[in-house]
């Protein structure tokens, strides 16, 4: 039973090798716009929007993003590279404001 545990062993290291492969990043056309549609929970009921979407709007503004304010969340309309620079400090703000999950859709448009 030994000698069968060390094979299966040595099988799961050849596989991790295989897979740590990096992949490469395929390059955007500037002809392309993206747009992500961000979700932010938990919802509240209110008049105005709550901290944690108002502090990802803010990091949203000067941006030169076209921004949205939705019922569930927001929506930035812009450069591909500008809208993937702008994400991680906006969902930052997010979560530091006090969402619980946020979700997060891209979509490329020619």
């Amino acid at each position: 039973m030994r000698k069968h545990s060390k094979e299966r062993c040595r099988r799961g290291k050849k596989n991790r090798r295989r897979f740590a492969q990096p992949h490469p990043v395929p390059s955007v056309s500037l002809s392309v716009m993206a747009r992500a549609e961000i979700s932010i929970y938990p919802f509240r009921e209110s008049e105005a929007p709550p901290a944690h979407p108002q502090a990802a709007l803010e990091e949203f503004r000067g941006t030169g993003l076209d921004m949205e304010i939705t019922l569930f969340g927001l929506i930035a309309t812009g450069q591909p590279d500008q809208l993937l620079g702008a994400l991680q400090p906006a969902l930052t703000a997010a979560l530091a404001h006090g969402a619980s999950k946020a979700i997060l859709s891209i979509e490329l448009q020619s």
